[in-house]
């Protein structure tokens, strides 16, 4: 606890300070919630290059980001295959409004075979503590509009949406294109 506050929650120092790996701290981080000595409320998730998740914690946090099965294309986590190991942030705002800052990193297991991807994400009311934060608005200041996968997710005109979300009525014109395959009634 001390170490995550003299960083400002910094994991790459984290990380070189007690030789451990990125994924090792992001769980650790997660579980930091001993009464007198509680950490911050982090969530951590490691997904594979398709989005199925394979590790999920929500902690203390009750990030629905953690606990949903699908994944926003939009969300940063997917950026961090083509980071080439460097840490990708992200302000991200879920259709409730609420705020999140996640911080993701590819990781390779012992056997090197398979790349994952781990964010590790904090309500961004609670995220000013974190030295990845330094110079980030984190409460007005423009954030991703993301979604818990297109399935659940009713933003009208995703750019990225590849499924019709469930429960909406489907919208079809055939003299007009929209931004997605899945305009849907209501939109």
């Amino acid at each position: 606890m001390r170490a995550c506050e003299a960083t400002s929650y910094d994991v790459n120092l984290l990380c070189a300070r007690f030789g451990a790996s990125f994924e090792q701290v992001a769980h650790r981080l997660t579980t930091m919630q001993r009464v007198g000595a509680r950490g911050l409320p982090f969530f951590m998730i490691r997904i594979d290059r398709a989005g199925q998740s394979s590790k999920r914690y929500a902690g203390a946090s009750g990030a629905a980001l953690a606990e949903t099965d699908g994944r926003c294309p939009i969300w940063a986590v997917h950026n961090a295959f083509d980071a080439g190991g460097r840490i990708v942030t992200q302000l991200a705002q879920l259709e409730d409004d609420s705020r999140w800052f996640t911080i993701a990193k590819t990781v390779r297991p012992q056997n090197g075979e398979a790349e994952f991807a781990i964010a590790l994400g904090l309500d961004a009311s609670m995220a000013v503590a974190l030295a990845a934060t330094r110079g980030i608005d984190l409460k007005s200041g423009a954030a991703a509009q993301i979604g818990l996968g297109c399935a659940n997710c009713t933003r009208p005109q995703c750019p990225q949406r590849s499924a019709p979300p469930l429960g909406r009525v489907l919208s079809f014109n055939e003299y007009q294109r929209g931004l997605t395959a899945f305009e849907f009634v209501g939109d």
